[in-house]
């Protein structure tokens, strides 16, 4: 999808901008709005959702969410990016990535989507504590188990 900027007459020179930045599960959107929220520019992009399959998996690149995200941001009139001041971000809620010390990823994200953890949190539910296969805690459970081993999550 390509840049849309919202027409209503006005010039918004000199006007300080906020960069809003939406990774979700099937969706990346960038927003550029002023600090009394008026819209100036928006450009998003649909992407794979990483739905599970036979095993439960359900993971999304990390790289190509950030390379998506600079795309993004590149259609967005030039004039106005230099103007951020702000930027705000949000992602898939309950979706689940570690980290190393420097910053750099150890696993791909895994999202909300995901099943891998059913077993184990049925194991749990017997034991009588509540665990969900959908929550972050459970995934980064798994995580540390299967991606990280051999390595120290930050």
């Amino acid at each position: 999808m390509t840049c849309q900027i919202p027409m209503d007459g006005k010039r918004h020179r000199g006007t300080r901008m906020l960069l809003g930045i939406d990774i979700g599960t099937t969706k990346t959107a960038v927003v550029l709005t002023d600090f009394d929220r008026q819209v100036h520019a928006v450009a998003s992009r649909a992407h794979d959702a990483g739905r599970p399959g036979e095993t439960g998996c359900a993971e999304q690149d990390v790289g190509r969410h950030v390379e998506t995200v600079r795309q993004l941001v590149r259609e967005l009139p030039a004039v106005m990016r230099t103007r951020v001041r702000a930027i705000g971000l949000t992602g898939q809620m309950h979706g689940v990535l570690v980290f190393d010390g420097t910053g750099a990823p150890l696993t791909p994200l895994v999202t909300w989507q995901d099943q891998r953890t059913l077993a184990r949190c049925e194991e749990l539910m017997r034991e009588g504590v509540f665990a969900s296969p959908f929550t972050a805690a459970s995934k980064y459970e798994w995580l540390v188990r299967h991606h990280a081993a051999g390595r120290s999550p930050a």
